[in-house]
């Protein structure tokens, strides 16, 4: 995003310079102010909303699926197992 807030400035400072003249200069300012700066906005637009995203997602994610970590549950479940197969294994063994 720096990157693109410096595109930004450098295409500002460039669209505002007087020192060029001439009609190919005049152009390239309308051109870079009209397409190039607003693609750089888009893009800092689009990595803001990345970054909103990502930092959301983890409390999206259990929501949706599950209030514990996947992994947790997993394993939660195994020891669960181990413990019936131990318990029943009492059993038979008494």
């Amino acid at each position: 995003m720096q990157g693109m807030e410096q595109a930004i400035q450098s295409i500002d400072a460039f669209a505002r310079d007087t020192v060029l003249q001439g009609q190919t200069y005049d152009s390239a300012r309308t051109f870079f102010a009209q397409t190039f700066r607003p693609l750089a906005q888009g893009i800092i637009y689009l990595c803001e909303e990345l970054i909103r995203q990502n930092d959301a997602f983890p409390s999206q994610f259990q929501s949706k699926v599950a209030s514990t970590d996947v992994i947790e549950q997993e394993l939660r479940e195994q020891i669960r197992e181990i413990d019936q197969a131990k318990a029943s294994m009492e059993v038979i063994s008494h």
